[in-house]
């Protein structure tokens, strides 16, 4: 791969973890997604916790690790997206019929409440709640997804094309606290338009390590990796007494 001059995107959820990750490669003129549910090794856990632990410098380490060459990275609070959006309305593209599960509320966890929502082909018009429903519904009801996050970014990428494409001021995330690891990324992203191509890092294989669903990067190695761990992970939660509490 080997990008250069990127910068990664990071929006954040009520825990400080990046619910969505995108990394912004100017040189190339693309926008790649990269899933919060891949797993890194050196961090023990999904890559969605980096910055959380350890900043923008581990959060960059650990994007890198990928074959990705960022410079520099932009964290954007929940609370912060919440606010910018909150007096947008804009119409998206519905390819299918879709239906999910979704918390009561937008940022709260599904195990405390949920309600059905769903998306009607050919539009919709989003504003309020609805927006948060589009970007982060996960849970789907009516066919199970390859991947769990995959569907979820076809909607995100949906959505920021239309943004792109009706000239949406950007500038109005500086308004509101974000993190920022170096001024030169706002720079950056001042080079991005609609003419950016809109890609997934999915080079990945599915894999359950400490019973959480998680996703590998593909390797020639990864698969031996993806039967070991779901051969071992089982049988080590059954040895467990408290892994049938979480």
């Amino acid at each position: 791969m080997g990008y250069y001059m990127s910068v990664i995107i990071g929006i954040l959820d009520s825990n400080q973890n990046t619910d969505v990750i995108v990394n912004v490669d100017t040189v190339n003129q693309k926008l790649i997604w990269i899933p919060r549910d891949l797993y890194i090794f050196p961090l023990r856990n999904r890559i969605n916790i980096a910055f959380s632990k350890g900043g923008h410098t581990l959060f960059l380490n650990m994007i890198n690790r990928l074959g990705y060459k960022a410079k520099h990275s932009i964290c954007i609070p929940h609370t912060t997206s919440m606010k910018v959006f909150e007096s947008l309305k804009i119409s998206v593209p519905i390819r299918e019929y879709s239906q999910y599960y979704y918390p009561l509320k937008p940022f709260t966890f599904i195990e405390d409440g949920q309600k059905i929502i769903q998306f009607d082909p050919p539009s919709e018009e989003l504003y309020g709640e609805r927006i948060h429903q589009y970007l982060g519904a996960r849970y789907r009801i009516d066919k199970k997804p390859a991947f769990l996050d995959f569907d979820r970014i076809a909607r995100q990428q949906l959505f920021l094309k239309a943004l792109l494409e009706t000239k949406f001021d950007f500038s109005q995330f500086l308004k509101e606290p974000i993190y920022i690891s170096d001024q030169d990324a706002i720079q950056e992203l001042k080079k991005v338009n609609s003419e950016y191509q809109l890609e997934l890092f999915d080079h990945v294989v599915s894999a359950r390590i400490r019973s959480k669903e998680v996703l590998l990067k593909k390797t020639w190695y990864a698969k031996l990796i993806r039967i070991y761990l779901n051969r071992v992970d089982p049988f080590l939660s059954s040895l467990n007494p408290l892994s049938k509490c979480k």
